[in-house]
């Protein structure tokens, strides 16, 4: 239709495009055509519907001047910002839609951009959930769903009507008016255990004018408990426990005015280690979670579970399943980067669009075979080869406009881009995100319903120039003596280490070097830092350590776990090989345990809602340390 010289009628559209069956009835192919015109106007194609001669009396046309994506004359770091907006999803559909959305701008702007090679940011997101609800708040439609409470005791269902998402203290918060309780209320995104189940009717209600969502997560509903803890700790143990705590004294260690949400686990991880003495409630909370942990080693499942869950772990490596949208809109990308860009070789235009050969060998084999048009022309393209050349793009010249995801995933990039620390300008932020949202029109309207708070970054380091030093060593390639407390042993040690970049991710800021100790690569949480003092011996990474947030996942005991709905969210933070859903709504994930260590704190830590299937000596090593820790709160 973009190189259609008039309008078209239905009945013209019908007989040029052959999947629209030619004895579909009337009804069938009404339906089929509407849903057509939806899923081009979510790409981004301005389809217009116009008055034409003739019985039908309405044609269709695409509005070539605005059918595609005007430059944005970004500054460099403007481009610098885009760039790394663009790398911080880790799910893959908002990931390829961000890469897409970038390439481009580079194509349209004439620029290659160069992110930084020291620093990453990446954020978890289940972009459909988050999507559901920035899209109910735009619509004022009512929603319900299951939710987690806060004492995790039980699951409620709840009805919403939604007014905006908070991204804060590295958690996503969905805000409005709940209906239950006739109050306001911000709901944690990681408790739902269900989809949104949105009611179809917009408008179905009208939120306050002006509310500032943000202040409501921080202030009024910052938390549901904040109490004073005091937690007893062994002698020279609970290393990171004694850095958060207020303060100890011989054994005694004060935690004044936190949320037992988050200490609990914590102490929990620290097992035997640490013990909760008071206020007693949070003390029952204690013993009743290392009792679940128990009773949850080992976990049994069926025969057909396991099939399923290899089933998954094979398709990991294959690849990803994605909409037609989604496939179409990076292809019209593909093909003019490819004709600007002719003999370019299968490598080259993969890791160009972050995918892999094969996933754009399908997109390329697809755009040849495929008919459209009244006279059913294809697109001339040589792509049998190592190389690749377009002679006749068919009018594929340029990118089309944005696409919603495209859009909405870098604008939301940029907006929590200004949260972290980073080579990056806040300032150029600004001015790019107002760039993009007049070129992407409406499709950046979700974005309204997002509000971003400066503690997405959950904790950051205690020491204020750990940062700067940090930077120091990179910038002038030098090796650097650590003063650590290990997540996975919660003990304290030296390390010397050749650094990579500042990386964060799932709210934690972390540095990424070589460990010379390890002779390997790893991640240390810049809160478990004590001491960082730059050496005058010059840092050598070796080349087979890779980039930012690559070769951090030694291979170790191929483990199975059994994963309880409300904390679902735990697979998508952990290196896994693949995850199916089981009958009764848990998560089944496989996994490589290169600690033992770190998965008897890990699984302890959740109190339960982790239940080791294999292998059995792991499940038994929980058990006991499990044990050991319950009969502290039993004498």
């Amino acid at each position: 239709m973009i190189n259609a010289t008039r309008p078209l009628s239905r009945s013209e559209i019908q007989a040029a495009v052959r999947d629209y069956p030619a004895d579909a009835s009337q009804v069938a192919f009404e339906r089929m055509f509407e849903r057509d015109k939806e899923e081009l106007r979510t790409m981004g194609v301005p389809l217009e519907s116009v008055d034409i001669d003739g019985q039908e009396g309405i044609g269709y046309q695409v509005e070539k001047s605005s059918a595609f994506l005007s430059p944005v004359q970004a500054t460099e770091q403007e481009r610098l910002a885009l760039a790394l907006a663009s790398r911080i999803w880790q799910e893959v559909s908002w990931s390829h839609a961000a890469t897409t959305a970038l390439r481009k701008l580079e194509l349209v702007d004439g620029f290659q951009s160069s992110p930084a090679t020291t620093f990453a940011f990446s954020v978890p997101v289940d972009s459909a959930l988050l999507t559901d609800a920035l899209s109910a708040a735009h619509n004022r439609q009512r929603v319900s769903f299951d939710y987690r409470t806060g004492d995790e005791a039980h699951v409620q269902t709840r009805h919403l009507q939604p007014w905006g998402v908070v991204a804060a203290r590295g958690r996503w918060y969905l805000v409005g008016h709940d209906e239950d309780r006739d109050a306001t209320r911000a709901f944690r995104m990681s408790r739902f255990t269900s989809a949104l189940r949105i009611v179809k009717r917009p408008n179905s209600f009208v939120a306050p004018p002006e509310t500032d969502l943000r202040k409501l997560v921080l202030t009024d509903f910052a938390s549901e408990n904040r109490v004073d803890v005091t937690v007893k700790l062994k002698t020279d143990r609970g290393a990171n426990l004694r850095a958060r705590a207020d303060s100890v004294v011989d054994e005694i260690a004060e935690f004044s005015q936190v949320d037992p949400d988050s200490l609990l686990p914590e102490i929990l991880r620290a097992g035997p280690d640490a013990t909760v003495l008071s206020p007693a409630w949070v003390r029952d909370i204690a013993q009743g979670r290392l009792e679940d942990v128990i009773s949850a080693q080992p976990t049994a499942v069926t025969d057909d579970d396991l099939a399923a869950l290899d089933k998954a772990v094979g398709r990991r490596s294959k690849v990803v399943a994605e909409t037609s949208i989604e496939q179409l809109g990076r292809l019209l990308a593909v093909i003019p980067w490819l004709r600007a860009h002719q003999g370019a070789t299968y490598d080259q235009a993969a890791e160009h669009f972050g995918v892999t050969v094969d996933r754009l060998k399908k997109d390329l084999t697809l755009a040849v075979c495929t008919e459209f048009g009244p006279h059913l022309l294809t697109l001339d393209m040589d792509i049998w080869d190592q190389t690749i050349y377009v002679r006749d793009s068919r009018g594929i010249e340029a990118p089309l406009r944005f696409t919603e995801s495209e859009a909405f995933s870098l604008l939301i990039g940029l907006d929590l881009l200004t949260q972290v620390r980073g080579p990056h300008d806040v300032s150029a932020i600004a001015t790019i995100s107002d760039k993009l949202r007049a070129t992407a029109g409406a499709s950046s309207s979700l974005t309204n319903h997002l509000s971003v708070d400066g503690q997405l970054v959950s904790a950051g380091p205690g020491n204020p120039h750990l940062v700067a030093d940090a930077e120091r060593a990179l910038g002038d390639q030098l090796a650097i003596k650590l003063v650590y407390v290990a997540g996975s042993t919660d003990t304290e040690s030296t390390r010397v280490i050749d650094p990579m970049g500042l990386v964060t991710t799932q709210g934690v800021e972390y540095l990424q070097a070589w460990c010379r100790e390890a002779d390997a690569v790893r991640l240390f949480r810049l809160d478990r830092v004590k001491s960082l003092e730059v050496l005058d011996d010059p840092a050598h990474v070796p080349e087979a350590a890779g980039g930012l947030l690559a070769g951090i996942n030694p291979q170790g005991t191929k483990t199975v776990i059994a994963v309880d709905p409300s904390v679902s969210w735990w697979v998508d933070q952990v290196p896994n090989e693949g995850s199916t859903v089981l009958t009764d709504g848990r998560l089944l994930v496989q996994l490589q345990v290169g600690s033992v260590q770190w998965a008897v704190r890990t699984i302890i830590g959740l109190g339960g809602r982790l239940g080791v299937v294999s292998p059995s000596s792991l499940a038994e090593d929980v058990r006991s340390v499990a044990a050991t820790s319950l009969r502290n709160y039993q004498t």
